[in-house]
């Protein structure tokens, strides 16, 4: 069957497309007008084989969402017996009359897009307002099935919105494991433009800490961007100082709209020498960093169980510092992390690795064969069986 994934948010569709592919699913992947650069799929591979695969429509954009054709969303869609779709999709299809056949939210596509108000002041924009969310709505409510990981806040919107479908409820893999492992990464090397910066800070440090998450902790967002990140640094700087016999290195990025409070916070704090902030890169470049890393980061606000950083990290096999409320997910669906809530809580699981490395470098080893076997294996299983259904 061919099957067709429709917006390429955080890069996780064109992983899952190249997975199916691996299993004899034919399957494609459809970028919309709009969607960032960082999310091209040549961000997220050293080759050319997506071209064989992947298209652009030329619609997509919420703003302009009432100047598109019906006919011509369904002259991308109508060949493909089965869609998957996230971020807009719902709209489009509910635009062109099309029920979506699988719904796989990324986040704001779900809490945020079925309520949004475009602002744009662009033709179609005024009619949009009313329009996107509403056909945003119903093509959720539509949908024959909701996949993704389970979490509470995707659970509780899909309820608020009354969705109609089944929900099937599984991770899909965000990174293509096939290529990112710890056993293949170091044939990419050579060909990265960002190596050489990685292996000096590892060459320079006793513990290098990786945080990609996006800044944002003091500017004005909804609860569920917020990432807690000054959280994070006053536990690291108060690592850095009870330990001063200890390099550690950090590795952010200019990601976000609170970058300068970070790094107005560093200064604030001392660990200037300890920072190294880089600039946003593609996951293909971030993967061979957080191979140079001892520690990676999750998130410090809100407890979520899954997200592109959180597996980003254990697909390396590395520790992940992480909030999580164990009792939020279901036990076969949890790894192990270095859990934390507080910024206390950050420097002792720190300074605990410092004393304890290899105990934490087996629960890298730990968490990622959970990632091997319960999201790349298990999801591919699961969306063949949907598929096929």
């Amino acid at each position: 069957m061919r099957v067709l994934f429709v917006c390429n948010m955080n890069n996780h569709f064109f992983s899952v497309v190249r997975h199916l592919r691996d299993v004899g699913i034919e399957a494609h992947l459809l970028r919309l007008k709009g969607e960032s650069l960082h999310f091209h799929p040549s961000y997220d591979t050293f080759d050319l084989s997506y071209q064989a695969y992947t298209k652009v429509a030329p619609w997509g954009e919420p703003p302009l969402f009432a100047s598109v054709a019906p006919s011509e969303i369904r002259r991308f869609l109508s060949r493909f017996p089965f869609i998957i779709g996230c971020g807009p999709t719902p709209a489009f299809m509910e635009a062109a009359g099309m029920r979506l056949d699988m719904f796989i939210p990324h986040g704001s596509d779900l809490a945020e897009m079925p309520f949004f108000r475009p602002s744009a002041p662009a033709r179609g924009a005024v009619s949009s307002v009313v329009r996107f969310p509403l056909a945003q709505r119903r093509g959720i409510q539509r949908a024959r099935y909701y996949g993704g990981a389970y979490t509470p806040q995707f659970e509780e919107a899909l309820a608020q919105l009354g969705a109609e479908g089944k929900r099937e409820a599984f991770p899909i893999p965000p990174i293509y494991a096939n290529d990112f492992n710890p056993e293949r990464i170091e044939s990419f090397f050579g060909r990265s433009n960002w190596y050489d910066d990685f292996r000096r800070i590892r060459e320079a440090n006793d513990v290098v800490v990786f945080h990609h998450l996006r800044h944002i902790w003091k500017s004005r967002a909804t609860p569920i961007s917020k990432k807690g990140n000054d959280k994070f640094l006053r536990g690291f700087a108060r690592t850095v100082k009870a330990h001063p016999d200890v390099r550690f290195g950090l590795v952010m990025l200019e990601y976000g709209p609170d970058v300068e409070p970070s790094m107005q916070l560093v200064r604030e704090l001392g660990i200037e020498k300890n920072v190294h902030l880089m600039p946003l890169m593609g996951r293909r470049e971030l993967l061979v960093g957080i191979s140079q890393a001892d520690i990676v980061c999750g998130e410090f606000a809100i407890s979520w169980n899954f997200g592109g950083t959180i597996i980003e990290g254990i697909a390396m096999a590395k520790p992940l510092l992480h909030y999580r409320i164990d009792s939020m997910y279901p036990e076969e669906e949890r790894f192990p992390v270095m859990n934390v809530s507080t910024d206390d809580d950050i420097f002792r699981a720190l300074s605990d690795y410092v004393v304890r490395p290899k105990h934490y470098q087996a629960m890298g080893r730990e968490a990622h064969a959970w990632f091997r076997s319960f999201i790349v294996e298990r999801s591919m299983r699961e969306l063949a069986r949907v598929i096929a259904s």
